[in-house]
């Protein structure tokens, strides 16, 4: 978890990738893995109750389909759309 955080303040510092979607792409897949390693501790017996477990894992669930869902959104977006306004500038 402590590599997340290393990982995040570079990103925001340094903004290794040309695209700025990218730079910002990967802080949320980075501050969505964070959210989801903390929430693995959950389904141990720090909590007991089972009901509570099965909510957690649909809420886990729910934030890796997020993840995932905004991550080929990213992709279309920066496979089509930027692309597609470049060219439309270029022309103007």
């Amino acid at each position: 978890m402590f590599f997340t955080y290393i990982v995040i303040l570079y990103t925001i510092n340094v903004k290794p990738f040309t695209l700025k979607l990218a730079n910002y792409m990967e802080i949320v897949n980075e501050l969505t893995i964070l959210g989801l390693s903390y929430m693995t501790f959950c389904f141990s017996d720090f909590i007991p109750n089972i009901r509570t477990k099965n909510e957690i894992g649909l809420a886990y669930s729910v934030v890796i389909l997020l993840s995932v869902i905004v991550n080929i959104l990213g992709i279309i977006i920066a496979s089509f759309v930027i692309p597609f306004i470049k060219r439309t500038k270029k022309n103007y």
